[in-house]
């Protein structure tokens, strides 16, 4: 039987009628935070890299109208400094990740090594995936965007 703080339902709840309690709420809540810590880190990552890879060329040349184009140039020549703020949040999100994690794992209790095991490795695994989705290469991510 799994330790009891790695269970998000209470053990005596059946599945298909599970009581709504204000613990279930609660770390109904604590997971979203986490989920939503996940997200945000792997869309700047995506950004950043999509950031990075910008040619500032071929944006401009597939603008249609000059207008457009005229709102768009100012940002594609601080596309760098851009990738660099998107690095940042990005950190900022995988930070936040693991400690909300490590936080959800341990359930109020003091934390001990197997709650920082149990967040270690599905931090690792959880932003292996999401550094390997935001590191497509730039043409297929490019041929999606415009088809």
């Amino acid at each position: 039987m799994p330790p009891s703080n790695l269970i998000l339902l209470p053990p005596d709840a059946p599945l298909a009628g599970a009581p709504w309690t204000p613990e279930l709420a609660a770390r109904l809540q604590a997971a979203a935070w986490v989920c939503a810590c996940l997200l945000i880190g792997g869309f700047f990552a995506t950004l950043r890299v999509a950031l990075l890879h910008s040619v500032s060329a071929r944006v401009l040349a597939r603008t249609s109208s000059a207008r457009r184009r005229a709102r768009i140039e100012p940002l594609l020549s601080r596309t760098e400094s851009l990738a660099t703020s998107a690095g940042v949040f990005e950190v900022t999100g995988e930070v936040l990740f693991a400690m909300l994690l490590l936080r959800f794992i341990a359930d109020g209790a003091p934390i001990g090594w197997m709650s920082i095991v149990v967040t270690s490795l599905n931090s690792i695994t959880l932003e292996m995936i999401s550094r390997s989705v935001s590191s497509r290469p730039p043409e297929s991510s490019a041929s999606a965007i415009t088809s």
